[in-house]
C-alpha cells in the first residue's frame, strides 16, 4: 500500500541520518574498522520507524556501541557466539531429551545479554561434544543448566526488578513475553 511504503521510506532515511550522523561522531574516537562497521550495522539493523525507535531498541543500541567501544574483541565474541548457536542448533536432533532440553535453552539466549565469554566458552564445550567418538568431549549437561541458570536469572532480575521465583525455561518466556509487550505497548 501506498501509506505503508511511505512509512518504509521514512523509515529508512531516518536510518541513513542517524548513520551519517554516527559515522561523523566515529571519527572523533580511536575505533578499528571492525569496531566502527559493527557500530553502523547495529544501527542500521535498529528498529527505526515513522513514529521513531522503541525505549528498548534505544537501550539495547547504547549498550551495544558502549560495548563495542571498551572492547575491540567484543564483535569478534558476539559472532563466535552466533556462529557456535548455528553450530549447535542441527546438532539437538541427536540429543537426548534432558539434553535437547537444556541446549534449546542455551541458545535461546542472546550473546548480547550474556557475559559473552563464558557462553562462548560453554558453547565451544558443547560443540566439542558433537565431535565424531574418540575426538570428542563428553557434554557436560551441569555446566550447560548452571549457566543458563544463572544467565537467566541475571537477565530476569534486570528485566522485572526482582529474584526469579521460575526455573530457567519459565524465565526465557517470561523474558520474552515482557519484551513482546513492551514492543506492541510502544508501537
Amino acid at each position: 500500500t501506498k501509506g505503508m511504503k511511505k512509512g518504509v521510506a521514512i523509515g529508512q532515511e531516518k536510518t541513513n541520518e542517524l548513520v551519517n550522523k554516527a559515522k561523523e561522531a566515529l571519527k572523533q574516537f580511536p575505533l578499528s574498522k571492525k569496531q566502527t562497521e559493527a557500530i553502523l550495522t547495529k544501527i542500521k539493523n535498529t528498529n527505526i520507524n515513522v513514529s521513531g525507535t522503541s525505549p528498548r531498541s534505544v537501550s539495547a543500541l547504547n549498550q551495544f556501541i558502549d560495548k563495542v567501544s571498551k572492547n575491540a574483541q567484543y564483535v569478534e565474541q558476539i559472532d563466535q557466539a552466533t556462529n557456535l548457536q548455528k553450530k549447535i542448533k542441527p546438532q539437538i536432533t541427536k540429543a537426548s531429551p534432558k539434553e535437547k532440553f537444556a541446549l534449546r535453552q542455551l541458545i535461546a539466549l542472546s550473546p548480547e545479554d550474556v557475559d559473552v565469554q563464558k557462553y562462548n566458552k560453554v558453547l565451544s564445550e558443547v560443540t566439542e561434544s558433537f565431535k565424531p567418538v574418540g575426538k570428542k568431549t563428553p557434554l557436560n549437561l551441569a555446566n550447560v543448566n548452571e549457566f543458563v541458570d544463572k544467565a537467566t536469572a541475571k537477565i530476569y532480575k534486570k528485566e522485572f526488578g526482582k529474584d526469579p521465583e521460575v526455573g530457567p525455561a519459565e524465565r526465557i518466556f517470561e523474558i520474552q513475553q515482557k519484551r513482546a509487550q513492551e514492543y506492541r505497548d510502544w508501537e
